[in-house]
């Protein structure tokens, strides 16, 4: 399995876990299971996210299985 299909696979496999105004956990199926060269990618994951109006931040944890998104609440609270 190539690494693009790898990461595709693992990363549409998430939840929401916790969610406050600004800040966004997801958990994400899996994520110990991400090879470390798909893990490399992840910058391109983060560099397009944060293209979106409103996005601050993205953070993988691997570890933990989790993704903490950052964003600006004025944007998103009032759509």
């Amino acid at each position: 399995m190539n690494i693009k299909n790898h990461i595709i696979k693992h990363f549409i496999k998430f939840k929401v876990v916790h969610s406050i105004p600004g800040r966004l956990r997801l958990k994400v199926n899996n994520a110990s299971k991400i090879p470390q060269e798909a893990k490399e990618y992840d910058k391109y994951v983060v560099q397009g996210l944060k293209m979106l109006d409103g996005i601050k931040d993205v953070e993988f944890n691997y570890i933990t299985g989790s993704v903490v998104i950052t964003y600006t609440c004025d944007r998103w609270m009032s759509v």
